[in-house]
């Protein structure tokens, strides 16, 4: 595979961590770092490299860009990248609704051009484990992804966390969604949404119950997956999983109270290919060259913005 040029857009803490992927990636050159606060941008490009500056416009022979701005700026950003037909991977949510989504991948296919959204916990070891030993389907899942406050982001935290786990649950099933309901708390303190649970139910009367809070007192990324016959527990941030399948329940007859449960409980192999920033940008690498299909993409971009869109209506926020 060729070495692709690559502009990163936006030098924060997110773009941070995408230069230094990029800088090491067999697959990519950060030939550009662009940010209107070029004193940023250029601290990036004497740690990972590139030319630092304030514009797009102020880029060459760049044939793919990772977008890592703020969420209300993804759209404009995306759409000229696009239209230059230059590949691009954005941070999710790709934008701040469903109309514009809709708009950015329609462009997408109209120049035959690559996108990407960045929901790099498609490529968490523990998930990618669980999801290879999971043989019958999901009847039951529940996620919690709780984290600290963070003032510095200014969106709700449906569109910063909860599309996260929105993915994943459609990862874990072939159903169609047959019901959203859920709420929303909005702080007073940030002026932003910053809790929210969130119930769906498939039309194969499976059901995901999802919870993400930015007003915890700690870091939490777990996963809760019931078949028929087993319990998956999933813990991203150590990447672990649990394995739980119960052999039978006894009751006492002696006359005394007695309950006894078996369950078995295994802790499979986890292998770990990678980080999963780095694991998503090989993901861009095998999308641009044609490995991975654009429509296939482009179709698992827009069901998550979907489902997200579902659940800020019937929450009251669209």
């Amino acid at each position: 595979m060729s070495i692709t040029n690559v502009a990163l857009v936006g030098a924060g803490q997110m773009g941070a961590n995408h230069a230094r992927t990029i800088s090491q990636s067999e697959n990519f050159r950060l030939s550009y770092i662009v940010d209107a606060d070029v004193s940023r941008a250029k601290a990036l490009t004497q740690q990972y490299g590139g030319i630092a500056v304030a514009s797009i416009d102020d880029t060459a022979n760049i044939k793919a860009a990772v977008v890592a701005t703020s969420t209300n700026s993804h759209f404009e950003v995306v759409e000229r990248l696009l239209d230059a037909r230059i590949s691009v991977l954005c941070e999710k949510p790709l934008t701040p609704t469903l109309e514009m989504t809709r708009k950015l991948l329609s462009i997408s296919i109209k120049n035959s051009t690559p996108i990407q959204c960045g929901f790099v916990e498609r490529f968490n070891p523990a998930f990618l484990t669980a999801k290879k030993i999971i043989d019958e389907p999901v009847i039951h899942a529940q996620s919690v992804r709780h984290s600290p406050p963070a003032l510095r982001i200014a969106s709700g935290v449906a569109e910063d966390l909860l599309i996260h786990d929105l993915d994943l649950a459609l990862s874990l099933t072939s159903s169609s969604v047959e019901n959203v309901a859920g709420s929303i708390y909005k702080s007073e303190i940030t002026g932003e949404d910053e809790i929210t649970d969130c119930t769906i139910t498939m039309d194969n009367g499976s059901i995901f119950s999802l919870s993400a809070s930015r007003l915890s007192q700690r870091k939490i990324r777990e996963w809760r997956i019931c078949t028929q016959r087993s319990l998956f527990e999933i813990d991203l941030l150590r990447q672990t999983v649990t394995i739980y399948e119960n052999i039978n329940q006894e009751v006492g007859t002696g006359g005394g109270a007695s309950y006894r449960a078996r369950t078995t409980v295994d802790y499979p192999f986890i292998q770990r290919s990678g980080e999963p920033l780095a694991m998503q940008l090989e993901h861009f690498a095998k999308l641009i060259s044609g490995e991975v299909d654009q429509d296939s993409e482009r179709s698992s971009i827009l069901a998550s913005h979907i489902l997200l869109s579902d659940l800020l209506s019937v929450s009251g926020r669209r």
